[in-house]
């Protein structure tokens, strides 16, 4: 299969503040909660009263027909567009995601599953989109974002050129950048 006809959404909860801490007894069963979910467009339900919890460590995979509703639900999740109903929380407390930023600075990340590129930046760059690493003279650190994007994919054996244009990549390496980009959230 090319990645290009696999329909998965991955998605990555880093939590960097830990409820959880030394000699405490309380942890929340569910790291993410998304509790009675409701989104509707005109003329359509996408998500009825959905409920989906995952436990630290789990790993689902959310199925469904096109039109399901499955990427409605992520957006939710990811801050990309607002629940008319329900309730997400975080190690047992309420959040509210008004765009993706604030999701992602919860520790929220998803690759969706049209994952869109700029093809004349180099993979390193496209990695960095939105997030670039600056020197003290507000210039882009290219090597400091190099030398991230390779450690990444040191970790998942991956032997790419990041220096490349995402234009001139095969399609498999589409799915390693997805992979990569996850395991950035955590750096």
């Amino acid at each position: 299969l090319y990645f290009a006809e696999i329909s998965v959404i991955m998605i990555l909860y880093n939590k960097k503040c830990k409820t959880f801490t030394q000699g405490s007894d309380f942890m929340a069963d569910y790291v993410i909660e998304m509790l009675n979910i409701t989104k509707e467009f005109p003329g359509i339900k996408a998500n009825d009263d959905v409920t989906l919890q995952l436990k630290r460590g789990e790993i689902h995979a959310l199925l469904g027909e096109n039109g399901a509703g499955k990427s409605t639900l992520m957006n939710i999740l990811g801050g990309v567009l607002p629940a008319d109903s329900g309730q997400i929380l975080l190690d047992g407390k309420p959040v509210n995601f008004s765009n993706p930023v604030e999701s992602l600075d919860a520790g929220i990340g998803f690759i969706h599953q049209e994952l869109n590129l700029c093809n004349d930046l180099r993979v390193y760059e496209n990695m960095f989109l939105g997030e670039e690493i600056k020197t003290k003279i507000r210039l882009l650190d290219k090597e400091t974002m190099i030398a991230k994007c390779t450690a990444v994919y040191k970790v998942f054996d991956f032997v790419y050129t990041i220096v490349k244009t995402v234009y001139n990549t095969d399609i498999e390496y589409f799915a390693c950048f997805s992979l990569s980009f996850l395991h950035h959230l955590s750096f």
